[in-house]
């Protein structure tokens, strides 16, 4: 289907939060649970998943894999002893008698837009910083 994503859970089989009471050896734990925003483009002989995880610690990570045909050229050599070799395989590997695969690069370029509701969102960092306590109030009582 066109312009469709596919939103799905999954746990990546990692916790999110584990604890044992040592003395009372009771065991609580809670597994991670993923959001995944899935996209597949199909351009070529290749179709492209397009994985957007939104995670419990508040991640966001993009992954991408390709799958399909691999791109293959005919070519003369049956083997890497023919005469024809050399010249067959300089821009891929023999995978097979009659065939070479294709060298080559996938390179895939994104951008996350967070302005979901508009640009009137706001976004907050908060940080650690050191600070002194006057002279009178560090010393302890």
């Amino acid at each position: 289907m066109d312009n469709r994503v596919c939103i799905f859970e999954r746990s990546p089989g990692d916790p999110v939060w584990r604890h044992l009471d040592i003395i009372t050896q009771a065991l609580e734990s809670r597994p991670a649970i993923e959001l995944i925003v899935r996209y597949i483009s199909t351009v070529g002989n290749y179709d492209y998943v397009l994985d957007w995880v939104l995670d419990q610690k508040g991640d966001i990570t993009f992954r991408a894999g390709a799958t399909g045909v691999d791109s293959v050229k005919g070519v003369k050599a049956q083997s890497l002893k023919d005469k024809t070799a050399a010249e067959d395989t300089a821009y891929g590997g023999l995978i097979t008698p009659g065939r070479a695969g294709i060298n080559h690069d996938h390179f895939i370029s994104v951008r996350l837009d967070v302005d979901v509701d508009g640009t009137s969102n706001t976004f907050m960092r908060d940080a650690f910083v050191t600070e002194r306590l006057p002279a009178e109030r560090s010393r302890l009582r």
